[in-house]
């Protein structure tokens, strides 16, 4: 009966096999093809969805007709060997800086960026198979391994998606007898300072943990988990069997998630894909752990019954959530401008919730590798020991000190606005003084105003909420992208309800602004009393002109510091500063 319950899923593989390669093969059609014939206005978005399609239907399904044919037919499979897997971290070093190079600096990016993303988005996780297998003694067939690893990248998604379109509605209607907490959620005051402190002395975090465990983690768990039974228990013999195909069957569903979240980043610039990407790298256990982890808890169901499956379940779903509570947020923050329309960026500026987030992530990552290897080692206890010793070879370390120079150099100095004097240097043999963005002289800056040069705030994608008292310690960011150097207005203004109020105001405010950590002389500001345009306020202003940008990317803050407490005539600003932070990407 298992056998036979096996062939059927081997036709079944066959079957959907076929259809993928017919999407793959049209996918690869209109990835070279269509755009010649019918033009696409964001062809790198399509692209990536293009590429996508052949990653599902020429890899998976091409793995999956052969296979399931050979199954059909009773042919023998051999083992599964992986290379060390130190290679694939090799090649991914190097698919980030190449990839990070042509997407920044547009070499044929439609066309040449698109596979090294789908290399970016697996090789991190093939990387965990490739150590698991090795370590476990290779327990595993080609056959075994490419089938699920199909079914998790199949199957497995179809499912979890229906899944997560349909649970939030189940959600609602168990969270909606609690209201109430409603009342706590209101109170924590959404970002104002000590937001973190409040939200987790809220009842808030209950209905926020359930929501981020129903939203994902429940239901990728149990769809990631589905080809496992597939096999027949005649076939998953021992422990090491199980949680290898697990492992597969996860690597699979991971790999198309992937370039699901790297592909938001990828849209917007080279240095967010790569930061994401590399990221998730670090994370790329997480998907093939916790299959695994069900799949021993399946295995071990025939002794110690369905409670050792619900358990292992329940500690998937937990890794999931603890790890999905810290990319989520972190998706949230630096893809707001990506939801409206302007791109996405990875920035650490400054953004402390941000960097706490990624430093979150790394520690969960390595504490998801440290639970791998106690289970792997658990498992493979009565396997006999490799002879071959552990220890890293001079040549590795050679090879990898290498690599990580060929990838850091590039992307250290072409991020840098060091980058032009370096591109001199080399090109030229000329030396020149590392450029940043020149600063005009105040009679510039009145030239340029009478010239209506528009405001660096008029320039923004983003314009951050400056409704209400604003907050010590309060960061409104703008993120501007200029195609090439042009004059732009760097102001500040302040208004009140009468002058005699406002010249009080400015004994006690102290602006002042930075090019990075460099501050800019005041003499290059023009300052300027004015009376409001749509009020009666009485409003002064300081502005310079921004006049030549070299390519790069730079920081501009104006940091405006109240003394005291600051009443404008209408509302009471606390002592403390503020920062205005304009980021702002010239490309050319």
């Amino acid at each position: 009966m298992d056998n036979k319950l096996s062939k059927f899923w081997a036709y079944i593989a066959v079957a959907v096999g076929i259809l993928l390669v017919l999407l793959g093969i049209a996918a690869l059609v209109g990835y070279f093809g269509l755009p010649i014939f019918l033009p696409v206005e964001d062809l790198l978005a399509y692209n990536l969805g293009q590429i996508a399609a052949i990653f599902l239907g020429l890899v998976c399904g091409s793995s999956a007709v052969y296979h399931g044919l050979g199954s059909i037919n009773g042919s023998h499979s051999s083992a599964l060997k992986f290379p060390s897997f130190y290679v694939f971290w090799i090649a991914l070093a190097l698919v980030l800086g190449l990839g990070s190079l042509i997407i920044n600096f547009d070499i044929a990016t439609d066309y040449l960026f698109p596979p090294l993303f789908m290399l970016g988005a697996a090789l991190s996780t093939f990387a965990v198979l490739a150590w698991s297998i090795r370590r476990m003694g290779e327990p595993i067939t080609w056959r075994q391994m490419a089938l699920s690893f199909v079914c998790g990248s199949t199957l497995s998604i179809i499912v979890a998606i229906i899944l997560e379109t349909t649970l939030p509605y189940l959600a609602y209607l168990l969270l909606e007898p609690f209201w109430y907490l409603a009342e706590g959620i209101a109170d924590i005051g959404w970002g104002a300072p000590g937001f973190i402190e409040r939200i987790f002395a809220s009842p808030a975090i209950l209905v926020i943990l359930a929501v981020v465990a129903v939203e994902a983690p429940i239901p990728e768990e149990f769809a990631k988990a589905l080809g496992i039974p597939m096999f027949g228990r005649l076939r998953i013999q021992n422990e090491r069997q199980a949680f290898a195909i697990g492992l597969a069957s996860g690597a699979g569903f991971a790999i198309l998630e992937n370039m699901l979240y790297e592909g938001l980043y990828a849209n917007y610039n080279g240095w967010g894909w790569a930061g994401i990407t590399l990221l998730r790298s670090f994370g790329s256990v997480l998907h093939p752990l916790g299959t695994g982890i069900i799949a021993l808890g399946w295995f071990r169901m025939k002794e110690g019954g369905a409670g050792k499956l619900f358990k292992a379940y329940l500690l998937s779903v937990g890794l999931h959530t603890l790890w999905n509570g810290g990319f989520e947020p972190l998706v949230y923050l630096t893809g707001l401008d990506y939801i409206a329309g302007s791109g996405s960026s990875l920035s650490l500026y400054g953004e402390t919730l941000s960097a706490l987030l990624v430093g979150y992530l790394i520690l969960l990552s390595l504490g998801l590798w440290w639970l791998l290897r106690r289970i792997v080692h658990q498992i493979s206890r009565q396997i006999v020991a490799d002879p071959v010793p552990a220890a890293v070879s001079r040549r590795l370390i050679a090879t990898w000190a290498l690599a990580s120079a060929l990838v850091i150099v590039p992307i250290g100095a072409t991020l840098s606005p060091a980058w032009q004097a370096i591109n001199s240097l080399l090109v030229n043999g000329e030396i020149r003084q590392v450029e940043t963005p020149k600063i005009g002289s105040a009679e510039d800056a009145k030239a340029a105003r009478e010239r209506s040069v528009p405001d660096l705030s008029d320039l923004s994608s983003v314009s951050p909420d400056l409704s209400g008292v604003s907050q010590p310690g309060d960061v409104y960011e703008y993120q501007i992208i200029l195609d090439r150097s042009t004059s732009v207005i760097w102001s500040f203004g302040w208004c009140a309800t009468s002058q005699e109020i406002l010249e009080e105001n400015f004994e006690n405010i102290k602006p002042e602004f930075f090019i990075g950590e460099t501050e800019v002389s005041m003499d290059n500001f023009v300052v300027v009393d004015s009376r409001g345009s749509f009020d009666d306020s009485y409003c002064r202003e300081y502005y310079a002109v921004v006049s030549t940008w070299p390519r790069g990317r730079f920081q501009l803050e104006t940091r405006v510091t109240f003394l005291a407490d600051i009443d404008d005539g209408t509302d009471v600003y606390p002592v403390g500063t503020h920062f205005f932070r304009y980021i702002v990407t010239v490309r050319q």
